[in-house]
């Protein structure tokens, strides 16, 4: 038994001329894990060079893959999609209501794009918009997506400290 681990933007689907996807079919059991970190438009500037509509195109082939295929999605969480990622989430629940996203990936570095290094007045603006958000779907289901996704940062923003050098 072999397992596949592999990581991928999904901006490329070839290796040395041959279609990933189609290689994928050939192994038993394959995780591949998907760095996204916005929808539309920002995540074609947060990733620069990546295009939305080819990256869910090949998302959405990789989902019919087959069971062999599993898919988790590992945003990067910064201060440049910590607002978007309700818009991540309902995307990738439209796609598959069942597919993985692991939230707990929170950028530490660089500096200037970390949500650790916001000063106060901007991190209690952040999590008011937040609770604000979330309190703004009317869908009960998306509400709870929302609370489950956002509840771990709104604890981080709430326990860290201002950097010394943003005072």
């Amino acid at each position: 038994d072999l397992r596949l681990v592999y990581n991928t933007n999904l901006t490329v689907r070839e290796y040395q001329g041959k279609d990933i996807f189609e290689m994928w079919k050939k192994f038993d059991d394959v995780e591949v894990t998907v760095s996204l970190d916005a929808a539309g438009y920002a995540n074609d500037y947060i990733r620069y060079g990546s295009r939305w509509g080819e990256v869910i195109k090949n998302l959405a082939e990789v989902l019919k893959l087959g069971k062999n295929v599993r898919v988790i999605i590992h945003p990067t969480i910064s201060i440049l999609n910590l607002l978007r990622l309700g818009e991540l989430d309902k995307v990738m629940y439209s796609l598959d209501p069942n597919l993985l996203i692991h939230w707990g990936n929170i950028l530490s570095g660089p500096k200037p794009l970390s949500m650790y290094e916001l000063p106060d007045i901007l991190r209690k603006h952040f999590h008011d918009h937040i609770y604000w958000m979330i309190e703004q779907e009317s869908n009960f289901q998306l509400r709870e997506r929302l609370h489950n996704i956002y509840n771990p940062i709104l604890q981080e923003l709430e326990t860290m400290k201002e950097p010394e050098d943003a005072k």
